[in-house]
């Protein structure tokens, strides 16, 4: 549906779309993909870990790679999964 309105200096307008739930397991999403989602601020580095074990610097702009495999094994393990 394609809507034709006038905004106005003050006008405050919200689009709000729905976004896909994602293909996969969220483990074996490309922490590079993560990163970059962070970046573009999509999602915070907090979800970034929480949701993806994906272990940014302090700063969020680089991936700590060892922690990031150490933290997804040890997950894959509470799952019953073996490591990759």
């Amino acid at each position: 549906m394609m809507l034709d309105l006038e905004i106005r200096p003050g006008d405050v307008l919200t689009h709000v779309q729905p976004g896909a739930g994602g293909y996969g397991p969220a483990l074996q999403r490309g922490s590079h993909a993560v990163l970059e989602d962070v970046l573009d601020g999509k999602i915070s580095a907090d979800y970034a870990l929480e949701h993806y074990a994906v272990v940014l610097d302090q700063d969020a702009h680089a991936i700590d790679a060892q922690a990031t495999q150490e933290l997804r094994n040890e997950r894959l393990l509470t799952m019953g999964v073996r490591s990759q």
